[in-house]
């Protein structure tokens, strides 16, 4: 509000400012040149304490609006932290159901992409709430002073802001429809061009793929043309009202007033408050077209954040009964009558299991692609809520509590997740690295008998494995895996096709690791291949989402 007062005091100092420079004192008032006593001043006095008050006004007016920049501007960037939090907590709370339904490339894109657009959107805003306490006082001032002139320059500018509006209205809102698509689409391109660069590379299909995303991009590059040469062509458009309304308040000067050297301190005030209403009609238009551009990016972004509510509300009620701590070993996991029908699907993906799995025990499922190999793992850790049916540990309902499993549970996929960093932080993962348990580390390590392949490595525990693990081999990998188990303590292994994609030779050596691990752990080998479930104690098959 401060900084809206002194725009006016500036604006409305600079008609009685060019009034004194063209006609003296004798332009002002009466009651204002003797109250201030301007009568004692030569005109070139007055002149310069006029020009120096206008200059100081205006330079507070710049720090003060300098500041308040920088808070809106801090307060918006604050805002991309905030809800890239939120979104990250909102798809990692996701039912893993409605996760899967969508390409990653959307995930990435919300948070890499549309929060920026969001948190530009949010300074726009702010600006324009700023900007139009200064605009309302400025048009009450002008409807003060001239209300003939104030009325044409509404009439022209009104004109002006209702054409522009109708002719981009419809194509912001497509474009940033088109902006979101095609972002999504350039990180879908890029992540599949760089994760298939071998088959891509020997198939020769480099073509295909750098098409896809040069069209991707040539969208994107073309909705973002669009939304930067609408925001420029209001400064071209409020350009010409001005024009317009200088020269016609010119030719009504020419034929109405005897001395148009009078309307002078009108026209500086006009012209001023003009060149001020600028870039403040032009940061309201440029605001509404964002707005507009980034309605689709808001409503998605809204989507995703309510997932965070959403989930909050749906969460059964825990049983209270008793904590994740209260199970400290796995002694026998069941399942009774465990349905899944995945959202939209026609058949059942598991129809009526029932599994007893009793502590230190190795039991094998395989089964066809196809059959329900990989919705009984998800199911059974939890990742999709049964439709029917219920889960036991150590006797106690989990089926709504799987974090209870999750403190005792490891899991091994065929693929193994390998972050950008050192053996160390792959097998503690998540842990910082300053408060890696170096004991526990190396127990892991040696459970896992990783300790020749760590000593082969140029800087050992500390050796970096490069972008998902690229410097590993298969069965590295595998012992990296089964060493972060050990160093979380976990007794229940859930291995699926965790061995398939390896060679005989390291696929043997793993199992015969895994036999030494009876009775000390409870394994769980899911896979489509017999040879892989030696270690088992049993082997059961499932067909058509149930278990033969």
């Amino acid at each position: 509000m401060a900084l809206s007062i002194l725009d006016l005091v500036g604006i409305g100092i600079i008609g009685p400012f060019l009034g004194i420079v063209f006609g003296g004192v004798e332009s002002l008032p009466t009651t204002v040149v003797d109250a201030l006593s301007l009568k004692d001043y030569s005109h070139s006095g007055l002149v310069t304490l006029m020009a120096i008050t206008l200059i100081v006004i205006y330079g507070i007016k710049s720090v003060f609006g300098a500041i308040i920049m920088k808070s809106v501007i801090t307060f918006s960037q604050n805002q991309q932290v905030r809800i890239r939090k939120n979104l990250i907590t909102s798809y990692q709370n996701m039912p893993y159901s409605k996760m899967i339904q969508r390409n990653s490339s959307d995930y990435v894109n919300a948070i890499q992409m549309m929060v920026p657009t969001y948190a530009n959107l949010v300074m726009l805003c702010l600006q324009a709430l700023g900007d139009s306490i200064a605009a309302i006082l400025i048009i009450v001032f002008l409807a003060w002073t001239n209300p003939y002139a104030f009325g044409f320059l509404v009439a022209i500018t009104a004109v002006g802001l209702i054409c522009f509006d109708l002719f981009v209205r419809k194509k912001m809102t497509a474009a940033g429809r088109h902006y979101n698509e095609s972002a999504a689409a350039i990180v879908r391109h890029t992540n599949e061009s760089l994760r298939g660069f071998k088959e891509i590379r020997v198939l020769k299909q480099e073509h295909y793929f750098n098409t896809s995303l040069v069209n991707s991009a040539s969208t994107f590059a073309a909705s973002q043309s669009l939304i930067n040469f609408f925001s420029m062509l209001p400064k071209y458009i409020f350009e010409m009202i001005i024009i317009i309304f200088v020269a016609g308040m010119s030719i009504a000067a020419s034929h109405m007033v005897s001395d148009p050297i009078t309307l002078i301190p009108t026209l500086g005030v006009f012209g001023m408050a003009s060149i001020r209403m600028i870039p403040l009609a032009r940061s309201f238009s440029l605001t509404l077209s964002r707005v507009r551009y980034a309605k689709d990016t808001v409503m998605k972004l809204a989507s995703d954040l309510e997932e965070i509510k959403h989930e909050a509300s749906s969460v059964p009620a825990q049983n209270t009964s008793f904590t994740p701590d209260t199970i400290d070993q796995v002694q026998s996991i069941k399942l009774h009558n465990i349905s899944y029908r995945y959202p939209g699907a026609k058949i059942t993906a598991l129809n009526k299991i029932s599994l007893a799995i009793n502590g230190g025990e190795h039991i094998g499922i395989v089964g066809t692609s196809g059959a329900g190999k990989t919705t009984l793992v998800d199911t059974l850790l939890g990742l999709l809520t049964p439709s029917e049916g219920q889960i036991q540990v150590n006797g106690k309902d989990i089926t709504n509590n799987p974090e209870i499993l999750w403190k005792n549970v490891a899991y091994l996929p065929q693929e193994i997740f390998i972050i950008d960093g050192t053996v160390a932080q792959n097998i503690a993962l998540g842990i910082a690295k300053d408060d890696i348990d170096q004991k526990q580390l190396l127990y892991a390590v040696s459970q896992a008998q990783l300790d020749a392949a760590i000593a082969d490595l140029p800087h050992g525990l500390y050796t970096n494995l490069g972008e998902d693990g690229a410097k590993l081999s298969g069965g590295q990998r595998q012992r990296i895996a089964l060493a972060r188990a050990f160093y979380f303590n976990r007794n229940v292994l859930v291995l699926d096709e965790a061995t398939s994609s390896l060679d005989i030779e390291t696929e043997a050596q793993i199992i015969d690791y895994l036999k030494n691990l009876k009775a000390k752990v409870t394994i769980i080998s899911i896979t489509h291949r017999a040879k892989s479930l030696e270690h088992c104690d049993r082997v059961l098959t499932i067909k058509n989402g149930q278990l033969q």
